[in-house]
């Protein structure tokens, strides 16, 4: 949902921007029509001045005075479209800081989710006092080791049983190393070695 409004915000300011581009190319072209109108204007009044008034040269003024007007008219009409377009960019800016805060907050909700119901089952003790070597995951050290095995999971099996809710459980309970069970992709790493294969990392470190 996130990706979709970020891709959305996206193109509405790819759209805005190109709005205002446009507006502003139009808006230069107006304005050198208008400059254009007025040097001629001034050079056709300048003629008048030498030759007297004809009704030739009035129709020509009348005809530029118009053409004046519409450009000036013309030009307001862009610039009004222009401040729309600068207002619509302002409230894209703000919808898309807003749809970029929302993971943000939702995220203590997600944390607050999880309860000692989400626990997994766990063991007193190693069966037949034989631990599996948990340092073959990647992402457990010694003293992960030592906090998995306080918390009562000593072998390969129960971490590959967890469901998402018991890894939550588990990743919000990893003192000084909350997260690392889902970063670091536990489970699946677990149930290869559980079926006594060997993963990329434990491959290397018996070596």
């Amino acid at each position: 949902m996130t990706y979709l409004l970020t891709q959305m915000t996206l193109y509405m300011l790819c759209a805005l921007i190109l709005g205002l581009i446009l507006g502003w190319l139009i808006w230069g072209r107006l304005a050198a029509r208008l400059r254009q109108a007025e040097a001629d204007r001034a050079e056709l009044s300048s003629k008048l001045k030498l030759r007297g008034d004809g009704s030739e040269q009035k129709a020509h003024i009348d005809r530029l005075n118009a053409e004046l007007d519409a450009c000036r008219k013309e030009r307001g009409v862009q610039r009004d479209e222009i401040d729309r377009l600068n207002r619509e960019l302002d409230l894209a800016r703000t919808q898309s800081n807003v749809s970029a805060a929302a993971p943000l907050a939702a995220a203590p909700l997600a944390a607050a989710a999880v309860s000692d119901a989400d626990k997994p089952k766990t063991l007193s003790a190693a069966r037949n006092g034989r631990p599996d070597d948990l340092k073959l995951i990647k992402g457990v050290g010694p003293k992960m080791e030592n906090m998995l095995n306080g918390m009562g999971f000593y072998h390969f099996d129960q971490i590959a049983e967890w469901s998402g809710s018991e890894l939550a459980w588990v990743d919000d309970n990893l003192e000084g190393f909350k997260g690392r069970a889902s970063r670091d992709e536990w489970i699946p790493q677990a149930k290869i070695l559980a079926a006594g294969g060997k993963t990329e990392f434990s491959a290397r470190s018996e070596t």
